[in-house]
């Protein structure tokens, strides 16, 4: 009996594609933390912003051979918003509020389904590979990175746009290597 229950929970854990950035990672063994900061981050109608501190190094040798995870930890939605999230990577504050999905620092917009769903997990994870690829294509340099949360919001039926922007809370940010 216990072998059957064993089984059924290594298959649970086997790999699973959850969206277009989201990715789940399976084994724990083959992950490396390359950053982590336990702070309150807040979305809300500001921008909001943090600097990730990666090693130059890591960014280049990790894009060679795995992929990067920008995990944000116990997300906590406060107050729904009439719009979406939109999440960025980049090395550039200055240009933050021209921010736009079709430009390459855009990954992808959160998913706020997977966060307020009945056993929803504990953290976001979003695969920012390519976007780290993107910095390092240019020219550009990929240091300072920074993860950029930002709403976007909905026209409404009026034709005017939302501003409940709702208020979402998570309790940490972090960046992890997955390797192949």
């Amino acid at each position: 009996m216990q072998l059957i229950a064993i089984t059924l929970w290594m298959v649970m854990l086997t790999g699973c594609s959850t969206g277009n950035n989201s990715t789940t990672i399976t084994n724990a063994t083959d992950t490396v933390l390359l950053y982590k900061k336990d702070t309150a981050l807040v979305a809300g109608i500001n921008v909001t912003q943090t600097i990730l501190h990666l090693p130059e190094e890591k960014k280049l040798e990790v894009t060679k051979k795995g992929r990067l995870l920008l995990v944000l930890d116990h997300p906590t939605v406060i107050s729904a918003p009439e719009g979406v999230y939109e999440i960025y990577l980049t090395n550039l504050l200055n240009d933050i509020d021209k921010l736009t999905s079709s430009q390459q620092s855009f990954v992808s917009l959160l998913d706020l389904y997977s966060i307020t769903a009945p056993g929803a997990k504990q953290q976001v994870e979003i695969d920012i590979t390519q976007q780290v690829k993107n910095l390092q294509s240019t020219g550009g340099s990929a240091t300072p990175l920074f993860a950029v949360l930002k709403f976007a919001p909905v026209k409404l039926a009026d034709g005017t746009f939302s501003s409940n922007a709702g208020e979402i809370h998570f309790s940490g940010i972090s960046v992890v290597q997955v390797n192949n």
